[in-house]
């Protein structure tokens, strides 16, 4: 696949996304679909129309990102799609705090994940399925998935120069919420050396780095701390 042409326009479609560039990243994904359309290839018409959802999902339009992405599963869940697009659906859902579909979709981008045996994945959506958890004040069910998550965040910091943070972020938000300070207090100093040693972050590791300070500076205002 690497050698594929529509290949190397996901690759810009994904590196304009990043740069959060959503409107040349459109348009590029209306001609990813055309090409893949012309050699019928549901693989890349899926992936052309899942980024859309995804880019619509970032632009907060929750329920237009529902649209496009349940039609790319109509067009395909082959390979690394059967998780990507599943897992966006909770995402969406997840906003309009529609907590019982996120949770039916992300069970099945968990399940997609393990069966690829896709350790991104796995760290992924382990831990968004214990956001939804935390979401509904299931506290047990989400530090069991949180904890799977870090299991496999810890596998891949070991093999790379990168922090896989996402879900230390989630159990250090249920460690606040439940009072466990002692424990928090680990998790900070972790997430602390992380997102200050980031002078300018792009797109989730923004957004995640102020969830982190809103987290702190409200659980200062109860005079409790850290």
């Amino acid at each position: 696949m690497m050698n594929n042409p529509l290949y190397r326009i996901e690759e810009k479609v994904l590196e304009l996304f990043m740069k959060e560039n959503f409107h040349e990243a459109t348009d590029l994904c209306k001609i990813l679909y055309e090409s893949a359309t012309k050699i019928n290839s549901s693989y890349f018409q899926a992936a052309s129309q899942g980024t859309m959802g995804y880019i619509l999902f970032e632009e907060g339009k929750y329920s237009e990102a529902i649209e496009k992405i349940l039609l790319t599963i109509s067009i395909s869940t082959e390979g690394y799609r059967s998780f990507i697009d599943t897992g966006h659906l909770a995402l969406c859902y997840s906003k309009l705090n529609n907590l019982d579909k996120a949770l039916f979709f992300v069970n099945k981008a968990v399940a997609a994940a393990e069966k690829e045996n896709h350790l991104g994945a796995q760290y992924e959506w382990y831990n968004f399925k214990g956001n939804i958890f935390f979401k509904m004040k299931e506290f047990e069910e989400a530090h069991f998935w949180v904890d799977k998550s870090i299991f496999i965040a810890q596998k891949m910091n070991k093999n790379s120069n990168d922090f896989f943070y996402q879900s230390y972020l989630t159990k250090y938000e249920i460690l606040l919420q439940q009072g466990q300070i002692d424990q928090a207090k680990i998790l900070d100093k972790q997430l602390n050396s992380f997102f200050n040693s980031i002078n300018d972050p792009i797109l989730h590791i923004r957004r995640d780095k102020l969830k982190y300070l809103n987290l702190y500076e409200n659980y200062l205002s109860t005079n409790l701390k850290l």
